[in-house]
């Protein structure tokens, strides 16, 4: 029988490893669009939306038509990936992910859960702050501990060798170390954190809007208590259809705070690649937006949604599942703390 921390522990990885086998292919893309290399498949840039002379919504707009245009040029990059590198190109970068994903789900649902017990002490139990504070402490353990692994990702996701040439990890492993020492690791990690707030706004929105979708699916009026993380570690869902209200929480509040943080996954991208004239956080975004505008701070913005938003919502849908399912199965101890 699985304690209580060991289920959200393991549905976390369950939910991560199913999200990112699904979604590989457009996080390639994302990667690659975020990246500063020209060698990325883009649109003519000589559209109408240079015509506009508007000062005052020429930046929304450019940025309106921009995100447009990527939501077709998902397909271009995906047909050039294939022609190139090969159907396995799409999954560049996979193998370290899912090395990845599984410590870094599993550590944040874990650290998550357990972190409430801590927050309802300081705050007011179950409340919008204990949510944030919960999710932006997960999230900077995760990140932190897990970064070498993605730092090595994204470097492979960034080759666009094929055959012989590809890129291997054991070669970015070396080179790394032999110029940079352990700290070249952690590269991007600083931006990162500054996502925590991202993660922060999504749960906080996400347990919100949660409790007000199975009230509505039941007809309750139950209390934000009904978190699957609460102080009794086992699923308050009531049946599996509540899965899917849960999925589309997540869709909503992630879309939100994706919107709201995107530029440090722009920023994190660039100081993961190699040769980079990025230094640290802030740097890159005051150089990216000097030299490309706030579009730059926005590149791959709409390919980040179409991976982000439906990985998040797997994800999640699966997380709450695989606690329900044990919780329902009886391999949960809500009395045994791991």
């Amino acid at each position: 029988m699985l304690g209580s921390e060991m289920t959200h522990l393991v549905a976390g990885g369950i939910g991560g490893t199913v999200a990112a086998l699904i979604t590989s292919p457009l996080e390639v893309v994302k990667v690659r669009l975020q990246a500063s290399a020209a060698r990325v498949a883009n649109f003519d840039q000589n559209s109408e939306q240079n015509k506009i002379t508007s000062t005052k919504y020429n930046y929304f707009y450019k940025l309106f038509q921009k995100n447009r245009k990527q939501s077709f040029g998902v397909i271009k990059n995906i047909k050039l990936i294939v022609a190139t590198e090969g159907k396995l190109g799409l999954f560049r970068g996979v193998v370290p992910t899912l090395v990845g994903v599984i410590p870094s789900r599993s550590i944040y649902f874990w650290a998550y859960n357990y972190a409430q017990s801590y927050f309802n002490e300081i705050f007011v139990p179950y409340s919008n702050a204990v949510f944030f504070c919960s999710a932006a402490l997960s999230s900077g353990l995760s990140s932190t501990v897990t970064n070498p692994i993605w730092f090595i990702k994204t470097r492979l996701q960034l080759d666009f060798g094929a055959g012989k040439k590809k890129l291997k990890v054991w070669k970015i492993v070396k080179d790394t170390y032999q110029t940079k020492g352990i700290r070249g690791f952690f590269r991007g990690v600083t931006a990162s954190y500054a996502g925590i707030s991202e993660t922060g706004i999504h749960f906080m929105i996400y347990e919100s809007l949660k409790i007000h979708f199975i009230n509505k699916f039941h007809n309750t009026n139950i209390s934000k208590d009904i978190s699957s993380s609460n102080n009794n570690h086992i699923s308050k869902l009531q049946n599996y259809t509540d899965m899917f209200g849960c999925m589309g929480a997540s869709m909503i509040s992630k879309t939100i705070s994706t919107t709201l943080a995107y530029p440090h996954e722009v920023a994190r991208t660039r100081l993961r690649e190699e040769g980079t004239k990025y230094r640290g956080f802030f740097q890159t975004i005051h150089l990216v937006y000097r030299e490309e505008g706030i579009l730059g701070l926005y590149r791959g913005l709409t390919t980040h949604y179409l991976r982000q938003v439906p990985n998040t919502c797997i994800i999640i849908g699966v997380y709450e599942g695989t606690v329900l399912l044990f919780d329902r199965w009886g391999l949960v101890d809500p009395k045994t703390d791991d």
